[in-house]
C-alpha cells in the first residue's frame, strides 16, 4: 500500500476517479438548484377565431417574444431551449374592442422548472371592430414618356375594391391607387401594378392586418406622339363703332401641342376655330372664347381648351404724339441742365379731323427751373397745343439734372 502511494502516477488516477465520483454524487444524487436564461420564446395567441365571430380582430401585440429566467433542478434546467417553452395568451374571452394586459402562461418539459423573472412581465393586446369597405381605385401615372411624347389617362379594368381590416385603420383610408410607370416610353404601357392605400396627407398605409380583394390591378396607358399646330380663325364683317378703328386682332394662344395617332398627326396642318365677326364688336364687347375643337382623336398636351381673340380697337378721338424737344425756363445762368427724360408720348383727345392735323411741332413742352440748383428734378412740364379744338390727356413729368 505504501509503495503504491508513493508512486506518483497512481496517485495522480486515483485523485480524478476520486473527483468524478463526488461531481456524479453532487450531480445525479443531490441535484441542487439552478437557473438559467432562455431568450427568444415565441408568444402564441389562443381562441383568435372566437374574436372573429364577435366582429372582433387584433390589431397589435406589443410583443410576440420573450425571455425568463428559469429555475429548477440542475439536471432539469441544464440545456434548457426556447423552443421546450411554451407561452400562450387566450384572448377568448375579450368580448369588445380596447386594449387588454396579458401575463403569458408559460409551460415547461418538466414540471419542477419554475420562473424566476420574465421579461416583459406582460403583453398588451389591442383589438379593434373588424370593418369592411368599398373604395374606388383612381390611377395615375409616373415618369415621363420619350421626348415628343404623351402619356394619356391611364385606364384601369377594375375600377373599385373591397378592402378589410381593423375599422380604425379603414377610417384612415382616404385614397386607393394603382401607378403606372411610363418613364421613355414611346408606346403603349400595360402593367400589373400593386394598389397602394392612402391618407389623406398622401401618406401610405401598410398593415399586414388589412385585406384587399384584389391587390394588383391591370393598368393600360396609351402613349401618343405629339405635333405643335397653329390655330386659325377668319375675320369677317365690318367694325361699326362711331369713334374707333381696328388696329388688329390677336389670340391669347397662336398655337398648342396636341397628341393622338400617327395618322391623325401627319394630315393635321392646323386647327380652325371659326369666324370672328367684328360687327358684332363693341368698346365693351371686343372678345370670343373659342373652344377648341379637338374632337375624339386629338388630346390638348397643354391643357388648353379655350382660346381668346380680341379686337384691338384704337379711339379716332384720340391720339399719341411723340415729344422729343423741351424748352427750358427760368434756368440760373451759372447752372448747366441736362434733360434726362429723352421723350414724352403724350396723349390728345379731339376730333378726328383737328387730330389729323396735329403733329410734334404742334406742341410745346417747357420746363419751369426757377429756383432750382445743382441736383436731380422731376419737372411737371407745361404743355401746350397750337391746334385749336384739342385736349391734352393725363398726368406727366421730365426728369432734369442740373450741375
Amino acid at each position: 500500500m505504501i509503495n503504491f502511494l508513493k508512486n506518483n502516477t497512481m496517485l495522480k488516477l486515483f485523485s480524478i476517479l476520486l473527483a468524478v465520483l463526488m461531481w456524479i454524487y453532487v450531480v445525479q444524487i443531490e441535484n441542487p438548484q439552478f437557473e438559467i436564461t432562455v431568450q427568444g420564446i415565441s408568444v402564441r395567441l389562443l381562441n383568435e377565431s372566437q374574436l372573429a365571430s364577435r366582429g372582433l380582430m387584433i390589431v397589435e401585440q406589443s410583443s410576440d417574444t420573450m425571455s425568463i429566467r428559469a429555475k429548477g433542478k440542475r439536471q432539469s434546467v441544464i440545456g434548457l431551449k426556447a423552443a421546450d417553452v411554451s407561452a400562450s395568451i387566450d384572448v377568448g374571452n375579450i368580448q369588445q374592442a380596447g386594449n387588454y394586459s396579458f401575463a403569458p402562461q408559460l409551460t415547461f418539459p418538466d414540471d419542477s422548472i419554475s420562473v424566476a423573472e420574465k421579461n416583459p412581465r406582460s403583453i398588451t393586446i389591442s383589438v379593434d371592430l373588424k370593418g369592411e369597405k368599398n373604395q374606388d381605385i383612381t390611377a395615375k401615372v409616373t415618369g415621363t414618356p420619350k421626348e415628343g411624347y404623351y402619356a394619356a389617362e391611364p385606364e384601369l379594368y377594375q375600377k373599385e375594391v373591397v378592402i378589410q381590416g381593423p375599422s380604425g385603420l379603414l377610417e384612415q383610408i382616404a385614397k386607393v391607387t394603382a401607378v403606372i410607370d411610363v418613364d421613355g416610353a414611346k408606346k403603349d404601357v400595360k402593367k400589373q401594378v400593386k394598389l397602394q392605400l392612402l391618407k389623406s396627407d398622401g401618406s401610405e398605409i401598410i398593415s399586414d392586418k388589412i385585406t384587399v380583394s384584389t391587390p394588383v390591378v391591370t393598368v393600360v396607358c396609351k402613349i401618343y406622339p405629339t405635333k405643335k399646330v397653329n390655330l386659325e380663325y377668319e375675320v369677317t364683317g365690318s367694325l361699326n363703332v362711331e369713334d374707333y378703328s381696328l388696329k388688329e386682332t390677336v389670340i391669347s394662344n397662336p398655337s398648342i401641342t396636341v397628341a393622338g395617332s400617327e395618322d391623325v398627326l401627319e394630315h393635321l396642318e392646323y386647327i380652325d376655330l371659326g369666324s370672328f365677326d367684328l360687327g358684332e364688336v363693341t368698346p365693351s364687347n371686343y372678345k370670343k372664347v373659342f373652344p377648341i375643337p379637338l374632337g375624339d382623336s386629338l388630346i390638348s398636351v397643354d391643357g388648353i381648351r379655350n382660346v381668346a381673340v380680341e379686337a384691338v380697337l384704337v379711339s379716332d378721338r384720340k391720339k399719341l404724339v411723340e415729344v422729343t424737344g423741351f424748352q427750358l425756363e427760368h434756368l440760373d445762368s451759372k447752372a448747366q441742365a441736362s434733360v434726362i427724360t429723352q421723350s414724352l408720348q403724350i396723349e390728345l383727345e379731339g376730333d378726328k379731323e383737328v387730330l389729323a392735323q396735329v403733329s410734334e411741332d404742334s406742341l410745346t413742352v417747357t420746363l419751369d427751373l426757377e429756383g432750382c440748383v445743382e441736383g436731380v428734378y422731376q419737372i411737371i412740364p407745361e404743355i401746350q397745343c397750337k391746334v385749336e379744338g384739342v385736349t391734352i390727356l393725363g398726368d406727366y413729368t421730365v426728369e432734369v439734372l442740373l450741375q
